[in-house]
């Protein structure tokens, strides 16, 4: 049974990256587009992924915690760091969306992330859309991303403390 929630664990940590790919990739092609029919449309794709990838962390976050009970190894300090790493990593990406994607997407006419109701879109030049998408610098998901995925990486193999 073990190996079947360490796998279910590794198939929702996939998923999730995968449905994230998408987001970051938009995060870093958002700056080149021009047109806003293409940047509503990217924004848009980005925000009908979330269920997937809310849903696949939170079975990446179950089954991780269950394979954690069934193998004892809460008696280490390895997998509460990783935790608290995933944690704050999500507060962190949280935290980054809605303080720079939702004002883009407000202005856009699309959902609102913090009310759950879409808006018209409001009267906003091209440059205004360039300054909040400028506003939100991608690299600053990536790296910290990247890094601390790798730590947590880290942690689950070595099992250093």
């Amino acid at each position: 049974m073990y190996q079947s929630i360490v796998t279910l664990h590794i198939i929702a940590a996939l998923v999730f990256f995968a449905a994230h790919s998408v987001s970051a990739v938009m995060a870093f092609r958002l700056p080149r587009a021009r047109d806003v029919e293409r940047i509503r449309s990217m924004m848009k794709l980005s925000g009908r992924l979330k269920p997937l990838i809310y849903g696949s962390l939170l079975v990446l976050v179950g089954a991780g915690i269950a394979a954690g009970s069934m193998a004892n190894w809460w008696v280490m300090g390895w997998i509460g760091t990783a935790l608290v790493l995933l944690v704050l990593l999500t507060a962190w990406m949280v935290f980054f969306s809605i303080h720079y994607y939702t004002p883009l997407r407000v202005a856009l006419g699309l959902r609102n992330d913090r009310t759950q109701q879409t808006n018209a879109p409001t009267a906003i030049t091209q440059e205004e859309i360039a300054a909040l998408i400028k506003a939100a610098n991608p690299w600053l998901l990536l790296i910290p991303g990247l890094g601390i995925t790798a730590a947590i990486l880290w942690l689950m193999i070595s099992k250093p403390f």
